[in-house]
């Protein structure tokens, strides 16, 4: 039987499902498909009321991240390296060492972000790596690195990290371009993130009193959520909108001014199928380095086999996805009038009851996605 460790900062149910639901169903599909599975993780920041993870044994690191206070401080947000997760790694390098030794793992699987988790690759031996960006590190237009300083370390280590992986896992095409052309590799690879084919889908919900939009997912300011609901607030047409999920920052004051919100809160993506929606809406404003991300909800959102309607930059890797998918209420974050024709036209064929249903969904299904990579494992590809 082969040996596989996982190392994620976040792991249910500890984190945002963001953070930790790919990572997880990989873990998941990794075990049921014959491998030992052990998981090293963070214990300490964020638990969520969730019923997964428990399937796993898991090695814990008690820890909770630097002051985001302290760390806003001038000078040592230039010089901090490479992010304030970091601690996770300081108290948890010995553990791992002993956890690699005693485990003595065929494959050493770690994803990222945080990106200060890669450091645990510094004592995996070669070609047992496995890496996951999530988001590409060291892409300038995302600016999460602030200084040259930053950059330097930033570039060599990410460089270090690919030579010495298997291979490297990105989300998208774009990202694999990037990877590419900056480092001269043939390693990294496209998974994208994938939806449950084994979620039952509640096909009693019968047809709403009022338009019920859901949005499930992180709140602030970089979705765009307000500008959307701007525009619903101006038509003054029958739509309610639940909201799901964790705020960051002031923007959940800014969305409950409007009278036809709902915010629920937190909730596990097992609990999101049993939510009365109509649609389930996809937002992203146009922040930097939008061009390169690929939201992981608005795939996992397609097991729900229900309309969505994305208002998104049109020029970025997702609006192309979403054009490949069709049938998905399309609409430029940036045009206004789009956004209003849009709804108008969802609203439409909501009360025709012809609302549309994404079409080609199954690239992103996880019995096509997975298989993958226990193939690239098993240098089947």
């Amino acid at each position: 039987m082969k040996k596989i460790l996982f190392v994620s900062y976040y792991f249910p149910p500890y984190g945002i499902p963001v953070g930790y639901l790919r990572v997880y169903k990989i873990a998941k599909f990794l075990k049921e498909n014959g491998f030992d599975v052990l998981v090293f993780s963070n214990k300490g920041e964020n638990k969520i009321n969730t019923k997964i993870g428990n399937e796993f044994n898991i090695i814990w690191v008690e820890n909770e991240p630097i002051s985001s206070s302290f760390k806003k401080l001038g000078l040592v947000n230039y010089l901090a390296w490479p992010d304030r997760r970091i601690s996770f790694f300081i108290k948890g390098y010995s553990k791992f060492k002993e956890v690699l030794k005693s485990f003595s793992p065929d494959y050493v699987f770690i994803t990222a972000p945080p990106f200060s988790t890669l450091l645990f690759s510094l004592f995996v031996p070669k070609n047992k790596l496995i890496v996951d960006f999530r988001d590409i590190w060291s892409y300038d237009a995302l600016e999460l690195i602030k200084s040259p300083i930053q950059k330097f370390l930033t570039n060599i280590f990410e460089k270090y990290v690919i030579k010495k992986s298997k291979f490297c896992i990105v989300l998208n095409s774009l990202a694999k371009e990037y990877l590419e052309k900056k480092h001269m590799t043939n390693k990294i690879i496209v998974i994208p993130q994938f939806y449950d084919s084994s979620i039952k889908v509640n096909s009693e919900n019968g047809k709403n009193k009022e338009l019920t939009i859901g949005y499930f997912g992180t709140i602030d300011r970089r979705q765009g959520l307000v500008k959307v609901l701007r525009e619903i607030d101006r038509l003054s047409l029958n739509i309610k909108v639940i909201i799901y999920g964790v705020s960051t920052d002031e923007t959940i004051r800014d969305i409950q001014k409007f009278s036809f919100i709902e915010y629920k809160g937190a909730i596990g993506f097992e609990e999101i199928p049993k939510v009365n929606v109509d649609v389930l809406l996809i937002t992203l404003d146009r922040i930097k380095g939008y061009e390169i991300i690929t939201k992981n909800k608005a795939k996992e959102l397609l097991a729900l086999r229900k309309p969505m309607f994305a208002v998104i930059p049109k020029d970025g890797i997702m609006y192309k996805e979403f054009l490949e998918i069709e049938n998905v209420y399309l609409a430029d974050i940036d045009n206004n009038q789009e956004i209003k024709e849009t709804i108008l036209k969802l609203y439409e064929d909501w009360e025709n009851k012809k609302l549309l249903i994404p079409k080609n969904i199954e690239i992103y299904k996880d019995t096509v996605v997975l298989p993958k990579i226990l193939s690239l494992i098993e240098n089947k590809l």
